[in-house]
């Protein structure tokens, strides 16, 4: 019976169903990061904010004022792995500001933050699940059997005098 060696790791299918199972776990994870993040879009909403002295102040659609200190005096970043400032804020800056309605003390500049991670982790999940369900199969007793099984052979055996 051949054995199945990676670099002397033998391949057997409990390592494949243990992948499958981290591959649910990723997928379960996927999906429920996606679903903050689907929250968390849903009570988005942005504003106009002025710039003074690193704080942000901007009005809420309920009509309350909020004052939010940045930290970051940074405008606009340039592309990454460099990611540096191209332009800074100044006093009595316009900027668009998004907040969460439920807390609007939590701001960010740009999309919805978590939403890049959470597909990250969803797709790499599905991606893991089918290299561990084709794993399971082609390392499994019954794809063996079915490959070193004499239909199999006399299948082959046909498709060599028909051609």
């Amino acid at each position: 019976m051949k054995r199945l060696l990676v670099e002397g790791f033998q391949v057997r299918p409990t390592h494949a169903i243990i992948a499958l199972t981290v591959a649910v776990c990723f997928m379960l994870l996927g999906t429920l990061l996606l679903n903050n993040v689907g929250n968390l879009a849903e009570r988005t909403e942005s504003s106009m904010a002025t710039y003074e002295d690193g704080k942000l102040t901007f009005e809420t659609k309920d009509g309350r004022n909020v004052v939010v200190a940045r930290e970051d005096p940074c405008k606009r970043r340039g592309p990454r792995p460099a990611n540096k400032c191209l332009l800074f804020f100044e006093n009595g800056d316009d900027v668009v500001v998004t907040y969460d309605s439920e807390n609007p003390s939590r701001t960010w500049l740009g999309p919805t933050p978590g939403g890049l991670t959470a597909v990250t982790i969803l797709w790499s999940g599905i991606a893991l699940a089918i290299f561990a369900a084709l794993w399971l199969v082609f390392t499994s007793r019954w794809y063996r059997r079915l490959t070193s099984s004499s239909i199999a052979q006399r299948f082959l055996d046909d498709n060599e005098t028909t051609n």
